[in-house]
């Protein structure tokens, strides 16, 4: 189940990245995900963001970013709130 969700963030990335690195962080999700993978699953998330940012200068529309940022921050908080430790 985890290895779907990490799936459906690495086709958050842009096309390009995705074709050049998915299978190489697939790989490593799989290598090592077999403690917490709430890490890798941020990491991801958080790549996924960073790949937008950098490729595609979306980072000239600030108010998006900072949605993001409240999501990713929402979305940790309530992770932690059931008890799963990152």
């Amino acid at each position: 189940m985890i290895r779907i969700i990490y799936r459906a963030l690495l086709y958050l990335h842009p096309p390009a990245f995705r074709e050049q690195f998915g299978d190489e962080m697939l790989w490593i999700f799989d290598e090592t995900s077999s403690g917490s993978a709430v890490p890798l699953l941020a990491d991801g998330f958080v790549s996924a963001l960073r790949q937008w940012f950098i490729g595609y200068e979306v980072w000239k529309v600030m108010p998006l970013s900072a949605y993001w940022f409240t999501c990713l921050v929402c979305l940790i908080g309530m992770l932690l709130r059931r008890g799963i430790k990152p």
